[in-house]
């Protein structure tokens, strides 16, 4: 994602810790779901009750802490789609093995694997839609002439004509030129 300022940051990483909290609960409703349809699917009941409550919100913050260690949120220009899903699948699994952990270590109330190989799936799909959401809407932002960056081409030939169109051509990229006696900033968008 593109991030300038911390707020912007701050409000990805409470939508993704946000969305690792619904992925929990998604997670519960789709096994209790599975239960009901597969009398024979492995695991005891489970239930979410009070005292869980403060471990979904830990492991939220903890995903969080792992995509920022992977770099989801470090400030790059032209980071691509592709690149945010791998980031995505990588914190899912990063994060689903440090919930089995913890899960070991600290012996939680009883956990079927089923469920966490269920919350595993939901929340790398939720991180994934969340990702292609945020970009998108940064696509929408750049091309309505926020977040851009002033480009000055200087040269002339082939090569300035060649990269003036690729950028007139990608618009989504948030960059401005300033052609030869103009007095003000064009946005390619």
């Amino acid at each position: 994602m593109l991030w300038r300022p911390a707020h912007q940051r701050r409000i990805v990483q409470l939508a993704d810790a946000v969305t690792a909290v619904f992925s929990f609960i998604a997670a519960y409703f789709v096994w209790i779901f599975a239960k009901l349809i597969f009398p024979w699917f492995p695991g005891r009941e489970i239930e979410i009750t009070h005292d869980l409550y403060w471990k979904i919100v830990v492991f939220a913050i903890i995903w969080v802490l792992v995509l920022t260690k992977l770099g989801a949120y470090a400030y790059q220009r032209f980071k691509s789609l592709r690149r945010e899903m791998k980031l995505v699948a990588e914190a899912s699994v990063i994060s689903t093995l440090i919930l089995l952990a913890a899960d070991f270590i600290f012996r939680f109330e009883y956990i079927p694997r089923t469920y966490i190989g269920i919350f595993f799936i939901i929340n790398f799909l939720t991180l994934a839609i969340e990702k292609a959401i945020l970009f998108e809407v940064a696509k929408e932002i750049r091309k309505r002439g926020k977040n851009r960056k002033k480009i000055l081409v200087v040269g002339s030939g082939v090569q300035a004509k060649n990269f003036i169109e690729t950028v007139e051509k990608n618009l989504e990229w948030g960059a401005g030129y300033c052609g030869i006696g103009c007095r003000e900033w064009i946005t390619l968008w």
